[in-house]
């Protein structure tokens, strides 16, 4: 057996209830309600709908060389290309691939990944400035909590800004449309208004 190949991903935080499929995929009316529940914790891909439900995930369809087949989970080779690839990603992290890997100038795309290791960038999270009883740091800490025991791997909040001012945060939970009337306050009060 080889030795795991490593590699650096980013992805969404999500809060989203399981889905039940109604009919089976190949059929033309192929739905999907939620379950019933509360929602869950789960890290979302970028680029697609697929949510990563545990620390094992694996691909829809095998990738293949061929010409113009892009399918497998993705990874890029250093954590600098994956913390740049979306700097507006909730976390970003290490995962070991298995199963076929086609490798690429700058990442893989592999069968199977598991969730190594997982940075958390608060600036990003679908938290809320102004809850009550608990304030911004301890939801940080309970969402570090939760990814670790779904994902059953050290969870890391990233307390580096990258030189990011307010106004930088500012814009970026409002392209995700996560404005807060304390988040105008905290954005006047740096402005001196």
């Amino acid at each position: 057996m080889r030795p795991d190949l490593i590699g650096y991903r980013c992805w969404y935080i999500t809060f989203q209830r399981d889905k039940r499929k109604l009919s089976d995929y190949g059929q033309p009316d192929y739905t999907v309600i939620p379950e019933e529940g509360p929602p869950k914790l789960r890290l979302k891909s970028l680029s697609s709908d697929m949510l990563w439900d545990g620390p094992i995930v694996h691909a829809d369809v095998k990738p293949s060389c061929r010409p113009r087949n892009s399918n497998g989970l993705y990874a890029l080779k250093t954590i600098e290309n994956a913390k740049d690839y979306d700097r507006g990603a909730s976390a970003y992290g290490e995962v070991a691939m298995f199963g076929h890997i086609v490798e690429h100038d700058i990442g893989w795309r592999a069968e199977h990944m598991l969730v190594k290791r997982i940075w958390l960038r608060p600036f990003g999270l679908p938290l809320s400035y102004v809850a009550e009883p608990i304030g911004f740091q301890e939801q940080i800490a309970v969402v570090a909590k939760l990814l670790e025991a779904r994902y059953q791997c050290d969870v890391i909040i990233d307390s580096v800004s990258d030189g990011r001012t307010g106004l930088d945060l500012f814009l970026m939970k409002a392209k995700m449309g996560q404005i807060t009337v304390a988040d105008l306050e905290k954005l006047l009060k740096e402005f001196g208004v």
